[in-house]
């Protein structure tokens, strides 16, 4: 995954290489490759239950009630 700011940080000037020799052939297939990119991201997440599961400990963690401070 990236963000904007990388972008930014490797291309300042906003544009990178030659336009001349794109066509819209090209774009499609580095659209798709970013879909498909994209996708397989999605479906880590999708996949990933850790959070999840540290969320509903930590819920449940709430629930107990604190112990007694000794004095």
């Amino acid at each position: 995954a990236s963000t904007s700011i990388d972008w930014y940080a490797a291309y300042p000037d906003a544009y990178v290489g030659d336009a001349r020799k794109a066509n819209a052939e090209k774009g499609r297939r580095i659209v798709e490759a970013h879909v498909e990119k994209l996708v397989e991201l999605i479906r880590k997440i999708k996949r990933d239950d850790k959070v999840l599961r540290k969320l509903k400990k930590f819920n449940e963690e709430l629930k107990k009630p604190e112990p007694k401070a000794r004095s």
